[in-house]
């Protein structure tokens, strides 16, 4: 290598006596000549400038123009792509837009504004929603109150919401639900709605006032949590207006309860009951279960033809000691039945009368506030099928917990 002064030769030797050719650039030499220099720095700088000069506004780009002289391209419009039109380079629209042409499938018309031809459905209603049906699209009337929309295996339907299943710690402890239980609550919960685990769903959950106590533990009771009524203002637990079995007879109706303290000056209080109208009118009870100050049980039964049928049964209860009770009846014969045994039989059961639609289901008090009895509840059913003494008897040992199957 051969300095000299600021430029630098290089290359291989070969041939003598070669000189640099005029220039300010690096020169080669190759096999003993010299071959054209390079541009030099000073010219580089100077072509960039030269570039550099055409771009005035943001965005701008630097092309080949004719003869290769650099020229400004400005920026595109907004959306728009750098492509080619053949013969330089240039903005345009990118390729494609709206469709056009005759529209198809369920699209009738042409493009770009085709019209929906099979999406229509007869009786259309307010609510209504749409499915794909084997051929054709159908309506689906999904506005029944408290139904869930969802699949049946082959559709899309409208559905009635599956009954809650208990809790498996339920298992013995509780009576079970089955399709003949239209009411079933087990109070249980320590807040919220006190569920219903019966056939006819949440329509029958029930709302405990602010006076009960929701999943209290009582000492005597031996099937877990309950509600404690107090017997005082504002302390039941009432819903389910208007829901009844669809029977007039072959009913039973049971609980499971402890009166905590002694009902004092008062000669009755109510445990459970079904109200036959509110507000409060005959026959009143549709079915019901009360206490007596003297330590009975009563049962009542609101008849078809107005009033109600009474009786205090020879069964009893004792402050602050857990017991079911409960009764069947199937058009005459009227059974009642403590902690699985049969205590009474009468006759004059006859056909039950549910009011006019309007009756609720209360625990703790009766439909006028005026009979409350201080009690724990741990378990309160309606079923539409009379019982047999063995379902008299698993319902009492699963009461105890000893029901094995």
């Amino acid at each position: 290598m051969i300095t000299c002064g600021t430029q630098i030769v290089s290359g291989s030797t070969g041939g003598g006596g070669a000189s640099a050719p005029a220039g300010t650039g690096v020169v080669t030499v190759s096999g003993g000549a010299f071959v054209d220099p390079v541009a030099s720095a000073a010219t580089t700088r100077a072509t960039l400038d030269a570039q550099q000069d055409v771009l005035t506004t943001r965005g701008d780009l630097v092309r080949a123009g004719v003869s290769g002289v650099a020229e400004r391209l400005p920026l595109g419009t907004a959306t728009h792509v750098l492509t080619s039109d053949g013969t330089d380079a240039a903005w345009a629209a990118p390729a494609g837009g709206a469709p056009s042409g005759a529209a198809g499938g369920d699209l009738g018309g042409s493009y770009p504004a085709p019209t929906v031809t099979d999406l229509t459905i007869a009786s259309e209603a307010r609510g209504d929603l749409l499915r794909r049906g084997a051929s054709a699209w159908q309506r689906v009337a999904a506005k029944t109150a408290g139904n869930l929309v969802g699949g049946d295996g082959t559709d899309v339907v409208s559905l009635t919401p599956a009954v809650a299943a208990p809790p498996l710690a339920f298992a013995n402890g509780h009576t079970q639900p089955d399709a003949a239980a239209g009411f079933l609550w087990y109070f249980n919960e320590t807040a919220g709605p006190i569920l219903n685990y019966g056939s006819v769903g949440s329509d029958a959950d029930l709302t405990a006032s602010a006076g009960a106590t929701q999943g209290a533990l009582y000492l005597a009771s031996l099937n877990g949590r309950g509600i404690d009524l107090p017997a005082t203002a504002n302390s039941d637990a009432s819903g389910g207006a208007g829901e009844l079995l669809g029977v007039l007879t072959g009913i039973t109706f049971w609980c499971v309860f402890t009166v905590t303290v002694s009902l004092g000056g008062k000669s009755r209080g109510t445990v459970v009951m079904r109200t036959s109208h509110v507000p409060w009118a005959d026959p009143y009870n549709t079915l019901a279960i009360a206490v007596t100050n003297g330590g009975a049980i009563v049962t009542q039964i609101g008849k078809s033809s107005g009033g109600y049928t009474e009786h205090v049964t020879s069964a009893t209860y004792t402050v602050g000691t857990q017991v079911l009770f409960g009764f069947s009846i199937n058009g005459t014969a009227w059974t009642t039945y403590r902690n699985g045994v049969l205590t009474n039989t009468y006759s004059d059961a006859g056909d039950v009368n549910w009011g006019d639609g309007t009756g609720v289901w209360i625990a703790g008090d009766n439909g006028a506030g005026d009979s409350k009895a201080p009690v724990h509840v741990t378990e309160w059913g309606c079923s539409s099928e009379v019982w047999t003494s063995d379902q008299w008897i698993e319902a009492e040992q699963r009461r105890l917990g000893r029901w094995h199957g």
